[in-house]
């Protein structure tokens, strides 16, 4: 069967195959993205993050300023800042793809469902977005943090070092990292484990520690300012400020799948997502916090089969589909409608194909 069978190829070549077509995809999307934004302005991170890249170490805005890999390395770049941006996040975004894809054969998952992972994550609607708002920072801290998942799982300390700390350079949520590798070290003992993960993770927070007393430390995180955040979660009716954009219907797939899961890496993960979700107290822009869920939520979702529960899916994918083209044409607002289809339909257009050749396969299955 098509979905249960493993596909020979030799490892360059399919390392050479994978980044050629990620990097196709991104280019496309990027190019469409552009045709269908032009003149859009996007959310304020994106001018602090443009304006840093012409003097990283000039303190702009907390807690944008303490974020510094990616516009130091867009500074360095002999080019124009936002082509430096372009260059830096696309190549992030191909290099995380093509990452995801090996995590997820070393999840030993079969060869159609790491395609079909990978293509979760590039068409996610938060990838997207990113990909269209370019001078963001967050395809190097995607990068990062699944590089440390990858070391992770893979019992790599050192690589989950370096991951930790570039990845803190770039964001602060790196940390959340953290706990997880504790909880992978606790087979030895507690003792053990925890010493083990004071010795890896003293570096990246002492490197934390010390460009925030370098830019200037700003308390940033008030009661009044997390007050302000929870009003604004209750209060907002923006689609961009929902969980939702976050996955897609993959959040629903991946909690039905939760009984499914019988891989030992992916079960203790689940244990992150409260701290992934505690993010929301602290910044509103929770689709892309929530999307540091994507090792987990993403696997999570690939243990779809044919079940009581496919059809009901297969007929939310559709309603949102035809919710998301509704909206954009009775949305009246400059061109949001079109960055609204752009990086929403393409995963749910996916997952929808894929519910529907289960489907078919099952009733060929069922007439034999």
């Amino acid at each position: 069967m098509f979905l249960s069978q493993k596909i020979k190829i030799f490892p360059y070549k399919e390392f050479l195959l994978i980044t050629l077509l990620t990097t196709i995809i991104v280019v496309i999307f990027f190019y469409i993205g552009n045709l269908f934004t032009n003149g859009l302005e996007f959310i304020v991170d994106s001018s602090y993050y443009l304006k840093m890249s012409y003097n990283p170490f000039t303190f702009i805005s907390a807690p944008y300023s303490y974020r510094l890999l990616t516009p130091l390395l867009v500074y360095l770049l002999p080019l124009e800042h936002y082509i430096g941006f372009i260059v830096v996040n696309l190549t992030a975004y191909i290099c995380t793809t093509v990452l995801f894809y090996y995590y997820l054969k070393k999840l030993n998952f079969t060869t159609p469902y790491i395609i079909l992972g990978s293509l979760f994550f590039l068409l996610s609607p938060t990838i997207l977005y990113s990909i269209v708002n370019v001078t963001l920072i967050d395809a190097l801290s995607y990068l990062f943090y699944l590089l440390s998942f990858y070391a992770i799982l893979t019992k790599n300390d050192k690589l989950f070092l370096i991951s930790l700390i570039f990845g803190v350079l770039n964001k602060e949520t790196m940390l959340l990292t953290i706990p997880l590798f504790f909880m992978f070290k606790l087979d030895k003992g507690i003792l053990k484990a925890l010493k083990s993960t004071i010795l890896i993770s003293l570096p990246a927070l002492l490197l934390f520690l010390y460009v925030r007393y370098a830019l200037g430390f700003i308390n940033y995180l008030s009661w009044e300012t997390i007050s302000n955040i929870i009003l604004y979660h209750l209060s907002s009716l923006s689609l961009f400020n929902s969980p939702y954009p976050a996955f897609g219907t993959l959040w629903i797939i991946a909690l039905l799948n939760l009984s499914k899961n019988n891989n030992p890496f992916i079960k203790k993960t689940i244990y992150l997502l409260p701290l992934i979700i505690m993010q929301l107290f602290i910044a509103t822009d929770t689709y892309r916090l929530l999307f540091l869920a994507f090792p987990i939520i993403i696997p999570l979702s690939l243990y779809l089969n044919i079940n009581e529960n496919t059809k009901r899916i297969l007929m939310l994918l559709i309603l949102s589909i035809i919710i998301l083209i509704s909206y954009s044409v009775f949305f009246n607002v400059s061109t949001i409608p079109n960055i609204l289809i752009l990086i929403f339909l393409p995963l749910e257009i996916l997952i929808t194909g894929f519910l529907l050749i289960l489907l078919y396969k099952k009733n060929l299955i069922n007439k034999k």
